[in-house]
């Protein structure tokens, strides 16, 4: 308690306030991180489940299609509109109500009969990632700002693990049950609502909540935009390669096993990358992390798509892995950094920039590779097309970020 004193007509009244709990560092990262590998299970949840729920409920490839538009639009949405709430309502609404849909709509897809009630709570889950997303990122971007980008690329980390989590236990521990699945995730969604829940975080403060005022200085800057498109760009190839890549392995001649363990490594790459890119990015600028990846990127996935022998692929594989393994987080640290008003809503346009590039790449891809496998080759052009004009963004980048005057109540971003 502490003792708050008031001027009252020349005299003075005394009341007794509540102190604000402390902040624990530490516990906002465990939450996170924890908030975060659950967000990477739901990402990956659905292609494990598609098949036991296309076998019960006799799904068409158009209906499964449906599914993962629902998911998508749902993502969508909420990453763009989770921004205002964040910032108005502060970090740890948006972190609840994220963790209470999801788990609402995990519990729920055991127990759907029809295609409409699946879409429905894939499209309650989209909107639940959607906001964690966007306030889990908030979160971890506000607890050290001069450590920013170390701690989104620990964030990552843990994004992988629990993308890795969803597809490794449907093929070992619940074989032809895949549903069994949502449990897990509704079980370690649980835990992290508890933890939220009684873990103190900052309130909203009036410098960061969302004005419609302020709002057009935001999307007034053009820097916004150059984010956008990198964060669009990269992600297109992020899930590019994790799509499309064994499919075209397999198209060469190589094993469908070969295939699939050369897309692990890829995904091995991304997390052995970001666990080394989160002391070097102490270190480092993020602009200098994002131009030497994207250079690195080009290299790796030219070398990939001509490699034949899986070893030869399996190394240029991991070797993208570690390419794109700063990109991500070293974007949102400098979006953090840029917009230190509204930070919430910037970060939530970004993520909304990162999804659509997600839905473009697959609908290019197919669009280019055409119906014979053989093709796919071809689709894939745009991942060492798009890592170079990620070398043009960055250079651009740097340019507008060492030059351009600095915006009346936006700080300009000095790392």
């Amino acid at each position: 308690m502490r003792l708050k004193r008031a001027c009252l007509r020349g005299g003075f009244r005394t009341e007794w306030m509540p102190i604000p709990p402390p902040i624990d560092k530490r516990t906002l990262i465990c939450l996170a991180t924890l908030s975060n590998m659950v967000y990477g299970m739901i990402v990956s949840l659905a292609g494990a489940i598609v098949p036991q729920l296309s076998g019960r409920l006799s799904l068409t490839s158009r209906d499964i299609a449906n599914i993962f538009l629902a998911q998508a639009v749902g993502m969508v949405v909420a990453s763009i509109s989770a921004g205002p709430l964040v910032d108005n309502r502060g970090k740890k609404w948006g972190l609840l109500l994220a963790l209470i849909l999801i788990g609402l709509a995990v519990c729920g897809l055991p127990a759907c009969s029809t295609e409409a009630m699946v879409f429905l709570c894939m499209a309650v889950l989209g909107v639940g990632g959607g906001i964690l997303s966007t306030a889990t990122n908030t979160l971890i971007s506000d607890i050290i700002p001069g450590k920013r980008a170390t701690l989104l690329t620990l964030l990552k980390v843990f994004f992988g693990i629990g993308g890795f989590a969803m597809p490794f236990l449907g093929a070992s521990l619940f074989k032809g049950n895949t549903l069994a699945l949502c449990y897990v995730v509704a079980g370690v969604a649980a835990v992290a609502l508890i933890l939220g829940i009684k873990t103190p975080m900052p309130a909203p403060s009036d410098s960061r909540v969302f004005r419609w005022a302020e709002a057009e200085v935001l999307t007034g800057q053009p820097v916004l935009y150059v984010f956008c498109l990198m964060v669009f760009l990269y992600v297109a190839c992020e899930v590019g390669t994790f799509n499309w890549l064994a499919k075209h392995l397999i198209a060469q001649g190589m094993s469908q096993p070969s295939a699939l363990r050369v897309t692990s490594v890829f995904a091995i790459g991304l997390i052995v990358g970001r666990i080394a890119f989160a002391g070097i990015l102490m270190k480092i600028r993020a602009s200098a992390a994002t131009l030497f990846g994207s250079v690195l990127m080009v290299i790796a996935t030219v070398a990939m798509l001509e490699a034949r022998a899986p070893a030869v692929a399996g190394a240029s594989a991991f070797l993208a892995g570690i390419a794109m393994a700063p990109m991500f987080p070293a974007l949102l640290s400098m979006t953090g950094d840029q917009f230190q008003r509204m930070t919430g809503t910037a970060l939530g346009v970004v993520l909304t920039c990162g999804w659509a590039g997600s839905a473009v790449s697959a609908k290019l891809i197919g669009a280019l590779a055409g119906p014979a496998p053989s093709g796919i080759k071809r689709g894939l052009i745009i991942l060492p097309v798009f890592s170079a004009i990620l070398i043009v963004m960055n250079l651009l980048l740097r340019t507008m970020l060492g030059k351009r005057p600095r915006p009346e109540g936006l700080p300009t971003y000095e790392g």
